[in-house]
């Protein structure tokens, strides 16, 4: 069972770590620092829960056991997600913006 989640894993933080480059790469000095830091600091994060299970069998200083990934890593998952929301929620304090309504 820890094959499949470790599959699980790598797949869906490479895929958060690709869409975090894709919304950096549309990104301009006009975007919010904030905004822009923390989407990076997110695509970090998410290249280090990819990493994570592998960095012991590269150096002996990581100290957690192969193929897993520690607690603070994903405490590090979870602060970069809420760093996320709070940057992007002042945009939302008067409703939805308007980018983000289904028209009709």
């Amino acid at each position: 069972m820890s094959e499949v989640l470790m599959v699980v894993q790598v797949a869906l933080a490479s895929l958060l770590a690709w869409t975090c480059f894709c919304r950096l790469a549309l990104t301009s000095a006009r975007t919010l620092r904030e905004i822009r830091w923390s989407i990076w600091f997110l695509g970090t994060v998410a290249g280090l829960v990819l990493g994570a299970p592998l960095l012991p069998l590269l150096d002996a200083a990581f100290t957690w056991p192969p193929g897993t990934t520690p607690a603070a890593i994903w405490l590090l998952l979870l602060l970069a997600i809420v760093m996320v929301q709070v940057s992007t929620s002042r945009h939302w304090r008067h409703g939805t913006p308007p980018s983000f309504r289904k028209e009709g």
